[in-house]
């Protein structure tokens, strides 16, 4: 494992109203890193994760070399895709229920 290993905020430029995912997808996963569109649909090279604890476990654990966490899809972008026709990226959305216990 790195011992130089660290955390690090990418900001850059979108286009206004450009999801999280796409935006991964296309401009680090595709042009930065060369890992292609079938790579990405067939989770090879990849995986995905619930949440900044799995992720940062599996960076530490040697089980992948880095971590991408992104911002939360709202649902009002999840119905700006579906009203204009459009179909949502994967892995863009991961809903589930949530328990509290009274």
């Amino acid at each position: 494992m790195a011992t130089g290993a660290g955390l690090y905020l990418l900001e850059a430029g979108r286009e206004p109203g450009q999801l999280d995912v796409p935006f991964l997808h296309e401009r680090i996963l595709r042009d930065m890193l060369g890992i292609g569109e079938e790579e990405v649909k067939h989770e090879k090279r990849i995986r995905y994760v619930r949440g900044a604890d799995a992720a940062l476990e599996e960076v530490r654990g040697g089980g992948a070399r880095i971590a991408f966490l992104l911002e939360a899809t709202s649902i009002g972008d999840v119905g700006r895709v579906a009203f204009s026709g459009g179909v949502m990226p994967q892995k863009s959305t991961d809903f589930y229920p949530s328990c509290s216990r009274a």
